[in-house]
């Protein structure tokens, strides 16, 4: 887990105990169709839950990135939750959120991606009917380890988020990680 922390310092990032990125808070109140998809999206925004919490390393770049590692007991259980996120937003593809009394229809799309120093990857990108682009992720597994990156709006470039943008942000924290 230092080793971890270590790689996130290195690549710019303030690391946070329990923190959400700064545009998520109000995702935890959200009322979400099917409502078993709510879970489903925070694990996949936050990449936080009850049994990695003492594992997991969030950090924030600004108000516009976040990124997470969560250190897993082996390489098959860093494979596994790597492959149940993937069959979990296969099955939440399109949602509905009310928050704070705005509806949003989001539509997920995932796409397996490549991120040099990455043993694999998934790309998520959402798109929010009637506004556009939200946020985008790139999860990637190296060893027992999971990092993940999301950009909000404009990014962490300030030229607007996507998938490259993360990816470089993601493949900083690798190349840190050693």
């Amino acid at each position: 887990k230092e080793q971890v922390e270590q790689a996130f310092k290195d690549a710019g990032y303030e690391l946070q105990a329990n923190a959400q990125p700064p545009t998520m808070k109000n995702l935890d109140q959200a009322k979400i169709e099917p409502e078993e998809c709510k879970g489903v999206l925070l694990n996949q925004v936050q990449r936080i839950d009850e049994t990695t919490s003492d594992k997991t390393i969030v950090g924030t770049k600004g108000q516009d990135a976040a990124a997470s590692g969560v250190v897993y007991g082996s390489e098959d259980e860093a494979k596994k939750e790597l492959a149940n996120s993937k069959d979990g937003i296969s099955k939440c593809s399109t949602i509905t959120m009310d928050v704070g009394g705005q509806k949003l229809t989001v539509t997920t799309e995932t796409k397996d991606g490549s991120v040099d120093g990455a043993d694999e990857a998934l790309v998520m990108s959402m798109e929010l009917k009637d506004i556009g682009s939200g946020p985008s992720t790139v999860t990637t597994r190296k060893g027992n380890v999971l990092v993940s990156g999301t950009t909000f709006g404009t990014g962490s470039t300030g030229g607007g988020s996507d998938d490259a943008d993360m990816s470089k942000e993601v493949q900083t924290i690798l190349e840190k990680l050693g």
